[in-house]
């Protein structure tokens, strides 16, 4: 039969404590509808599918339970059918969430969705993930949908989903 050190043990109870003292997860939903600002378009697609840089920055708005926040999103949008009147489209971005005390929340999304070159409507659908943070939300992790609409000069972002931190 072997010995078990006394050190080993000591080490385990430690260890189990510590864990059992660290901060516990909270879960909660995330929603929020009333982000809005400029969707920035630059390029031009040349009469075949494209993919065009954007940057999104929209001002305050609120989150349900954790108060005000502001995302900036960069990435790209892929026209699918530029000679029609109204585009097909898809946008993938990387994107930050600001909240007042300064903690932040980092993800990606992607959306599909319409947009109309006549107008300046856009109107999209799809899928975010959270994936890393600062401040409260170094533990964050989450997902959700997402969409805009809007004209593409003030359009309108809404969030709902679930978050871990």
């Amino acid at each position: 039969m072997k010995r078990v050190r006394l050190g080993s043990i000591l080490g385990l109870v430690l260890g189990c404590a510590a864990l059992a003292a660290a901060d516990p997860i909270t879960r909660a939903s995330f929603h929020s509808d009333d982000i809005k600002g400029p969707i920035i378009v630059s390029g031009a697609p040349l009469g075949k599918p494209a993919a065009l840089g954007f940057a999104e920055n929209m001002v305050p708005g609120s989150e349900a339970t954790l108060g005000n926040i502001s995302l900036t999103a960069f990435g790209t949008i892929v026209v699918q059918n530029p000679t029609q009147p109204v585009w097909d489209i898809r946008a993938q971005a990387v994107c930050t969430i600001w909240f007042e005390d300064g903690s932040t929340i980092l993800g990606s999304f992607r959306t599909t969705g319409t947009f109309d070159p006549a107008t300046g409507i856009i109107t999209t659908t799809g899928h975010y993930v959270f994936t890393s943070g600062t401040g409260k939300f170094a533990r964050v992790r989450g997902a959700g949908t997402l969409g805009a609409s809007g004209p593409v000069s003030d359009a309108v972002c809404h969030m709902d989903g679930w978050m871990e931190y």
